[in-house]
């Protein structure tokens, strides 16, 4: 957690295991941070703006591929993977209160080319 006046680090916490953050979005409605790194994890972390350790984790997630884009919507945050191999991408919608997931694979996609 960094001071926004001086720029100084107060907090620093070791979130991902390979230590490279991919994505980082917050969640105010929520006091939440839903970060993902090269390790291939999703973890969704309870903010705690007033506390000296700020930060707690709440949910831990794994992806077969590195993850390309998070997107918050009320309660549930949208993950794009992306297979490195190739330019395919598997989108994977979570509801964090009901612990529902439901994925779009890429074979569940339209046949039409796109002009």
């Amino acid at each position: 957690m960094l001071d926004w006046r001086s720029g100084s680090t107060h907090y620093q916490v070791q979130a991902h295991e390979s230590g490279k953050l991919l994505c980082l979005v917050a969640n105010p409605a929520n006091q939440q941070l839903i970060s993902s790194g090269e390790d291939n994890a999703i973890k969704i972390w309870r903010v705690f703006p007033y506390a000296q350790e700020s930060l707690s984790l709440l949910m831990n997630l794994y992806g077969a591929h590195p993850t390309t884009h998070l997107c918050i919507m009320k309660t549930m945050f949208m993950v794009a993977f992306q297979n490195p191999v190739c330019a395919v991408h598997t989108i994977v919608l979570y509801d964090v209160r009901k612990k529902v997931r439901k994925d779009h694979h890429p074979a569940n996609d339209h046949e039409a080319e796109i002009t």
